[in-house]
């Protein structure tokens, strides 16, 4: 039977959801924007910076709004069928993340540069390593589910979910040091919105998982 959201807090809650979505979208699109208008196509800047705003910016934050009951795009799925998807987006921001840092590493290569030198690339590999780890801890929590011998199936959620919430934050900032290499392009008032922006939907994205954690801990 199709969910329809009857009261009136659900509908807000609903408009809430969408308005933030199209934040997120905005976000996104406003730096894919940037790059593609001052950088030529095979510059492999470009595409780390591409790639990792998709993974980290994009990805990410979708994977953790799963989980809200207001999820505009899934009002009607149910929690089984959003850990499927939520797997998937994660799957696919790591692959967009590993892309990306490897495209500067080889760059780095090239010109000789060293590498994680800079507080953006050492949060980004850090990021990187953790969102690895969170990814097998998932895998886990899947297995859980289904074999009793492994423990727990509600600590391993609980596992994931604080490591997870770890590398989303560490990922999202780590995109805000990035941010200040587009101030060529953007100009300071333009970075700054680009932060507004992104601090504005990651404390949203935020607020399920630490209603979760809450509900764990002292629920």
């Amino acid at each position: 039977m199709v969910h329809q959201p009857g009261t009136a807090k659900e509908r807000s809650l609903l408009i809430i959801d969408t308005l933030f979505q199209q934040l997120l979208a905005v976000f996104v699109l406003l730096i894919l924007w940037e790059v593609f208008k001052n950088y030529n196509f095979n510059n492999a800047h470009a595409w780390h910076v591409v790639l990792c705003t998709l993974g980290f910016g994009l990805c990410m934050a979708e994977a953790l709004l799963l989980f809200n009951k207001e999820n505009s795009f899934l009002v009607n799925v149910d929690r089984a069928k959003r850990g499927s998807i939520h797997a998937a987006v994660m799957f696919l921001g790591f692959a967009c993340i590993t892309a990306g840092i490897a495209l500067k590493i080889n760059q780095k290569e090239e010109r000789g540069s060293k590498h994680f030198t800079s507080t953006h690339g050492i949060l980004g590999l850090v990021s990187w390593i953790l969102t690895f780890i969170s990814i097998i801890l998932g895998i886990l929590v899947g297995c859980a589910q289904k074999s009793t011998s492994l423990g727990r199936p509600a600590s391993y959620r609980i596992v994931h979910l604080l490591l997870g919430v770890a590398t989303y934050i560490t990922g999202v900032v780590a995109l805000g040091f990035g941010l200040h290499y587009l101030v060529g392009y953007t100009g300071l008032h333009g970075r700054n919105a680009l932060i507004i922006f992104l601090a504005l939907y990651v404390s949203y994205s935020l607020i399920s998982s630490v209603k979760s954690c809450y509900n764990y801990f002292f629920g």
